[in-house]
């Protein structure tokens, strides 16, 4: 389903609101092992609904996190896809967010892609 023009206007003004214009790429590396990329946590995790800590809270986990991966940002922001119906979040704007420095990785992450 190709996305309409309105979908992709407000993921472009969500991208430049959430994202300051001083912000800089975070120099991260990301493991490229075999399987699918997945995030664990050994302490408190918060998802965020978007990628930008001023986003609304979706959850908060306080360990034992061991989630599969399916986006990253250039920002260092991890996305997945929480497989819950969501009517009106098409796209990127489906996906839930956590910082990457919450989380250790495993896995192809260095193949996500970047929203």
């Amino acid at each position: 389903m190709k996305p309409s023009f309105y979908a992709v206007l407000a993921l472009l003004a969500t991208t430049l609101a959430c994202t300051p214009a001083e912000a800089q790429p975070t120099a991260w590396v990301l493991p490229n092992g075999e399987g699918e990329c997945v995030a664990r946590s050994s302490s408190h995790v918060t998802i965020y609904s978007r990628p930008h800590t001023e986003a609304d809270v979706f959850a908060e986990v306080q360990d034992g996190l061991m989630q599969p991966l399916t986006a990253r940002t250039v920002h260092g922001w991890l996305g997945f896809d929480p497989g819950v119906a969501q009517a009106a979040n098409l796209g990127p704007f489906r996906l839930r967010w956590l910082w990457h420095a919450d989380v250790s990785l495993s896995g192809n992450c260095a193949a996500l892609p970047e929203v």
